[in-house]
């Protein structure tokens, strides 16, 4: 069972039953006082009572609770500002939803006093309505704001770089004949109590990342992303975490820098339900073209864009598999600025820090965002 989907899915199942039912059972409350029918106020207040401890208590519970399970999975500390923020906001909502239901029982009982002598709605009900009318503003509003963050935020941390750890699939189960592998060569692995078969390693990115040694050419240590991509966990842990320092920021295209940029970039853009813009080496796009020449760490190149991909003013974030010495993702720039595009960001899975790439963005103005890095080129 994937426990990441399972915890998702109850916090959106609690989140939506916490707020379906206040939003009901409020407006049933404000129509019922409105009408000033003694049997009304009685019948619908005893109703809402009900369902604030059938649904709302519950679903106050579970949410919360999905919250922090969410948390654990997806390595977030408990400490992060809007996660900070989110617990404010939540008390705040309980300390306005408690004295809220004790008001609807006073309520109730009210008007079933007065509905037993056949006296009219007391003056006293009336003004207990008013304070639970006032309380349910602030609580209405910090869950809206919780719901924000919720949407906004739910995407792993990626600081310190590759922190962000998932639980990697379940391996297959040896055939009854199979040679079984010894505890001791297994990766370092928590055993369960009461158990002795191990749980598997949490994997980061970087753990999906494979090197292949002379290649392109000796002397080079390539890092090898398609087993990232090939991993369903990697590849989905990849994009969520080149997208959370953007939770909540405009971003009008995607650009992606050939060739492993294109699956990222195609990917996040998706993820965003933005454009996605290729920038090619010279020759490959078939429309008008600007072209903008560059070094990179294996000799010169030229790399261009249709003239007409990006719009003056459009915010795009560039994206590509490795930050090297940074020469292509400079002449991705260079080609973005003079479309007119605002950059809000350059992502990358890798970062390579002794061949300077970072230090020659992050001098052009541009806020770099790395997963994980390797030393050595």
């Amino acid at each position: 069972m994937d426990w990441y989907f399972t915890a998702r899915w109850l916090h959106i199942l609690s989140s939506t039953v916490l707020f379906g039912t206040g939003i009901g059972t409020a407006f049933q409350m404000v129509w019922a006082m409105r009408t000033g029918r003694v049997e009304t106020v009685h019948s619908v207040a005893s109703g809402v009572v009900v369902a604030d401890w059938l649904f709302t208590t519950p679903a106050g519970i579970v949410q919360p609770a999905t919250g922090l399970w969410l948390i654990h999975l997806q390595g977030w500390s408990l400490t992060e500002p809007w996660l900070l923020l989110t617990y404010a906001l939540y008390l705040l909502a309980f300390l306005a939803w408690a004295p809220v239901v004790a008001l609807q029982i006073r309520i109730r009982d009210l008007a079933g006093q007065a509905l037993a002598t056949g006296a009219p709605l007391p003056a006293r009900a009336v003004a207990l309505y008013r304070i639970w009318f006032a309380l349910g503003w602030p609580a209405f509003g910090a869950l809206t704001l919780v719901f924000w963050l919720m949407v906004t935020k739910a995407i792993p941390s990626p600081d310190p770089p590759c922190a962000c750890r998932y639980k990697p699939p379940t391996p297959p189960r040896q055939k009854p004949d199979a040679t079984p592998t010894p505890l001791s060569a297994l990766r370092p692995a928590v055993l369960r109590r009461g158990h002795d078969r191990p749980e598997p390693a949490m994997k980061t990115v970087k753990d999906y990342i494979r090197t292949i040694a002379d290649f392109p050419h000796e002397g080079i240590m390539f890092r090898d992303v398609t087993t990232l991509f090939a991993d369903a966990r990697g590849f989905r842990m990849a994009i969520d975490q080149l997208l959370n320092p953007y939770a909540g920021m405009r971003i009008d295209k995607v650009v992606g820098l050939e060739a492993r940029g294109f699956i990222l970039g195609g990917a996040i853009a998706h993820q965003l339900s933005v454009g996605f813009v290729p920038i090619r080496k010279k020759g490959k796009l078939p429309g008008a073209v600007i072209s903008q020449a560059y070094t990179l760490e294996y000799g010169e190149a030229v790399m261009e864009v249709h003239d007409d991909a990006l719009q003056p003013g459009e915010k795009v974030l560039i994206v590509d598999d490795l930050l090297a010495t940074g020469g292509t993702c400079e002449a991705g720039i260079r080609l973005c600025e003079r479309l007119g595009a605002e950059i809000v960001g350059c992502a990358f899975v890798i970062d390579l820090p002794d061949l300077g790439g970072r230090a020659l963005l992050e001098k052009l103005g541009m806020k770099v965002h790395v997963l994980c890095d390797f030393e050595g080129a």
